[in-house]
């Protein structure tokens, strides 16, 4: 039986990296003290908190007082065997068999010291919100000592192994992501105006950040590209999908209003070819007739059209490429992104070209290509949601469309490349089809899937030689 005649709470001081910022060493302790006190008078709390937040899941690493720790633990796995109630005895038997109390004396008197103020507090958790409030406390702490220690091991890294900052900026993000979902803090609806007034708020804002296509038909069926969705363009080689691409870059481009530029990443083409496909579309002239263009004159179709004053600074050019012949992992790929945000203060669209030239940032022996592309098209989607930008990735279709045994060409969903996942994760699919053969001048674009509106065909007309769909 515990002794309740001393009340002195030892409770041993985090270091000074360990607070959040803006919170104090003093309010992130009373918080866990008030929250470890509140689960042991009532441990269905735990489960009311997950209801709150089923992404939330408190565990015992999210305290940084050591008592706290280990109670919390103890209190989550009394949670899973169902008691509603937990009292002295019950604990300290526990912890008796876990540290051996009875013949440590001193480590037993600082166990009754916490266990009696945790047990004497008047109402803890007070009202549910309030008790929810100290968990968000405790879970934000939580989150910001994780980070900084995250920040600190790949410093270390850089100074062994990795001289490239965008690079460990790339992975840092990536790792805050991770913690992020595995300790993310509670966000509670409340009643039903609060819910509508934040459903209309973010409704508001993506409708502001949207990126229109440039093409009206294409427009009504996706209305626009989204910050934070995935778009596929696909085809087989020769049906003009980098052209396209090309072309719904520029146009969100040259769109007046749009704030920041666009990144092109080729993986295939080099920045000059695809630089001057995209004069050539500007300039509404061939190759060969661009030739016979002066610089004064090119430099006039891309100033009208492509730079924009950015403040006091330099004009920036809205269309930026970036070509990597060779392979792109997924961490460069971050840190590409990262750089291009860091230097232009943000991105309106993002276009890689394209997704099987791509590579995982680990190769994993006795993986296969289908999974590989699998976990590819995965992490872009975690990063068009993490960027809040819209991103654009073009595939190829396999073969069996050309297949003769098949009644017609016209492509499918199935007919993705190597994978179902960029069926499965892409929110948009948009199949180009072209018959050069009965009329070279007309394309037709596919929307085999939109998670967010209809599907259908959008009729197209190209000139290839100037590299443009209208």
């Amino acid at each position: 039986m515990l002794n309740t005649t001393n009340t002195k709470c030892l409770e041993p001081k985090p270091a000074k990296d360990e607070s959040p910022k803006g919170l104090s060493s003093y309010e992130v302790l009373r918080a866990e003290q008030r929250v470890i006190a509140a689960l042991l008078h009532q441990p269905q709390l735990l489960a009311k908190l997950n209801q709150a937040d089923h992404e939330l899941k408190l565990t015992g690493d999210d305290f940084s007082n050591h008592y706290y720790r280990v109670l919390m633990t103890l209190v989550d796995e009394f949670a899973q065997k169902g008691f509603q109630r937990l009292d002295q005895d019950v604990i300290w038997n526990k912890l008796n068999m876990l540290f051996a109390l009875d013949s440590r004396k001193e480590d037993a008197d600082n166990w009754e010291n916490v266990l009696n103020v945790l047990w004497d507090m008047d109402e803890p958790a007070g009202d549910e919100l309030l008790f929810f409030e100290h968990c968000k406390t405790v879970a934000t702490a939580s989150l910001d000592r994780k980070l900084g220690k995250a920040l600190t091991e790949l410093s270390a890294e850089r100074a062994d192994k990795h001289p490239d900052p965008h690079l460990l900026l790339a992975k840092f993000c990536e790792a805050g992501e991770k913690l992020q979902v595995n300790a993310s803090t509670i966000k509670l609806i409340g009643d039903i105006e609060r819910a509508n007034m934040e459903y209309r708020a973010e409704k508001l804002a993506l409708v502001r950040l949207r990126c229109p296509t440039g093409f009206q038909q294409l427009d009504g069926k996706i209305n626009g590209f989204y910050p934070g969705r995935l778009y596929m363009l696909a085809a087989r080689p020769g049906m003009g999908k980098t052209t396209l691409g090309l072309n719904l870059m520029l146009n969100i481009a040259t769109n007046p209003n749009t704030n920041f530029p666009v990144l092109v990443i080729s993986l295939e083409l080099n920045a000059n070819q695809l630089w001057e496909w995209a004069l050539c579309k500007l300039a509404q002239r061939t190759a060969d007739q661009l030739d016979a263009l002066s610089v004064q004159d090119l430099n006039e179709i891309t100033t009208r059209t492509l730079r924009r004053q950015r403040g006091h600074d330099a004009p920036v050019s809205m269309l930026q490429i970036c070509h990597r012949l060779g392979g792109l992992t997924m961490y460069d790929l971050r840190g590409l992104i990262v750089k291009a945000v860091a230097s232009f203060g943000g991105l309106s669209a993002v276009m890689i070209d394209f997704v099987q030239l791509l590579e995982p940032n680990e190769q994993v022996q006795g993986v296969n290509r289908d999974r590989e592309l699998g976990a590819i098209v995965s992490e872009l989607k975690k990063m068009a949601q993490s960027f809040k930008l819209p991103f654009l990735v073009l595939s190829q279709l396999n073969r069996n469309i050309e297949s003769h045994r098949r009644r017609d060409s016209r492509p499918v969903l199935s007919d993705l490349r190597e994978s179902g996942r960029l069926e499965i994760t892409a929110d948009v699919v948009m199949l180009l089809h072209r018959q050069p053969e009965q009329d070279p001048n007309k394309a037709l674009l596919i929307i085999g899937k939109n998670r967010f509106g209809a599907t259908g065909d959008v009729q197209l007309s190209c000139q290839l030689d100037r590299y443009t769909f209208y």
